[in-house]
């Protein structure tokens, strides 16, 4: 299998976050458990965005702000600004704080809450 990520460039986007009620009730049931992470660790992208630059609904991509990064889910969907990017307000949003991202194609895999919290300290 042949893999084209190292050959795509990075894409430069607005971040805009919002708030989904979802965290409260995940926060009760398991603070970082699957349901956390799979709602929270993503990013999504105009689907205009992601034809225009070759992203796939599903694909894990490296997002960038400044000096950091994590690695999440893109989702495309037309509630996300064209040129923009969502993420729901998470420990994910808080850690790439910026009103700018860069995301990539990567081959990694999600990056965990419990990952990020390592990197604080």
């Amino acid at each position: 299998m042949l893999r084209f990520a190292k050959y795509l460039k990075k894409v430069e986007l607005k971040l805009v976050t919002y708030r989904d009620g979802f965290q409260v009730s995940v926060a009760v049931k398991d603070k970082f458990g699957d349901e956390f992470v799979e709602k929270s660790a993503v990013v999504i992208i105009h689907p205009d965005t992601a034809k225009t630059f070759g992203f796939k609904d599903g694909q894990i991509v490296k997002v960038s702000s400044y000096e950091r990064c994590a690695n999440l889910r893109l989702k495309v969907s037309e509630i996300a600004p064209e040129n923009g990017a969502l993420i729901p307000k998470s420990i994910y949003s808080c850690y790439l704080y910026s009103d700018k991202i860069t995301i990539e194609p990567t081959d990694g895999e999600i990056t965990t809450p419990n990952e990020l919290l390592e990197r604080y300290t």
